[in-house]
């Protein structure tokens, strides 16, 4: 004998359906806006720094003190953004944005080989209170974790899917930038030539076609050069290196 299902058996079915439905679609939607919601567009002049050409991937020593001593230490990484909301003139437009942590055996690999660079650390959240931060504060906060230079950098995302970082570096005692920082990269049809994939990666591994990716590696690169250079200039210039407990200790 068949046994037809009841009418609550048939809409529990249904709503399940329904929901299953739901789910799928809410999955999809957060994946899709994890892949393709666009970063804002930061610039040299949020950073306090004058310098205009984006275009090129590179450094710039801007400091003319090249005997000041400042190796040893600690570098401190601070990750921003921009406010969403227009600010004042004289408001910080700079928001703090947590450096992922994925991201961060990266950076403290870039400056293994510097072993005047006594530890790489991050700023957190909860050192500033206030919604948008400036550099004059991100400046005091690694100092007081005796840090003598911190890197501030942003992620950009422009049109036709170039990726873009850029960054500056500053003396946490005077809160001058030392140097500025560049890097883009450009999806492969933007390259004019496809690029084959590593024999390492698998086949869902895109790192190596990733704007994104490449222009966050390209910008490590730069920064280990950059305080190589700084480092290197305070030797050449012969500046009379008072060890400072406070920043190697």
């Amino acid at each position: 004998m068949r046994v037809e299902p009841t009418r609550h058996i048939r809409t529990g079915r249904v709503v399940f359906a329904m929901w299953v439905a739901a789910f799928v679609v809410s999955v999809a939607g957060c994946d899709s806006e994890r892949s393709y919601s666009a970063r804002p567009v930061v610039s040299f002049t949020d950073l306090g720094s004058g310098r205009e050409d984006y275009d090129s991937t590179d450094y710039r020593i801007m400091t003319a003190d090249e005997g000041a001593w400042r190796f040893p230490t600690r570098v401190a990484v601070a990750r921003v953004t921009v406010a969403d909301t227009a600010c004042l003139p004289d408001e910080p437009r700079l928001v703090f944005s947590k450096v992922p942590y994925a991201e961060r055996p990266a950076w403290h690999e870039c400056m293994r080989d510097i072993p005047e660079v006594c530890e790489v650390f991050f700023l957190l959240r909860t050192d500033f209170p206030g919604k948008t931060i400036s550099l004059e504060e991100m400046a005091a906060v690694a100092g007081r974790y005796r840090a003598r230079l911190l890197l501030v950098y942003a992620e950009s995302d422009l049109q036709w899917g170039e990726a873009r970082v850029i960054g500056v570096m500053i003396d946490t005692r005077t809160g001058e930038i030392l140097a500025t920082v560049a890097a883009s990269d450009k999806p492969p049809i933007l390259r004019g030539f496809e690029m084959d994939r590593p024999m390492d990666r698998g086949e869902d591994d895109d790192r190596h076609v990733d704007p994104r990716y490449q222009a966050a590696l390209k910008f490590r690169g730069l920064v280990h050069d950059c305080v190589l250079e700084l480092k290197e200039r305070q030797e050449v210039e012969g500046a009379v290196a008072q060890a400072d407990p406070e920043f190697t200790s």
